[in-house]
């Protein structure tokens, strides 16, 4: 019974911990990716935004060099 006890000593002081850790990394990375994600996101949408806007300012300035 003794080694038992000796064995779930050492999974309490040893693995779990170490479980513990890589959970935490691996939600911390996922975490990261959503956020970058949503920036990466928002960038393009921003960028695509000024890309229309610069486009209906060329089209204004042809049509008003054209009359």
């Amino acid at each position: 019974m003794k080694i038992h006890t000796e064995t779930a000593a050492m999974l309490i002081v040893f693995v779990l911990p170490t479980l513990a850790k890589k959970l935490v990394a691996v939600w911390y990375a996922i975490k990261k990716l959503r956020i970058q994600r949503h920036i990466q996101i928002v960038i393009t949408r921003s960028f695509l935004t000024s890309q229309k806007a610069t486009f209906a300012l060329q089209i204004t300035l042809i049509n008003h060099l054209a009359n």
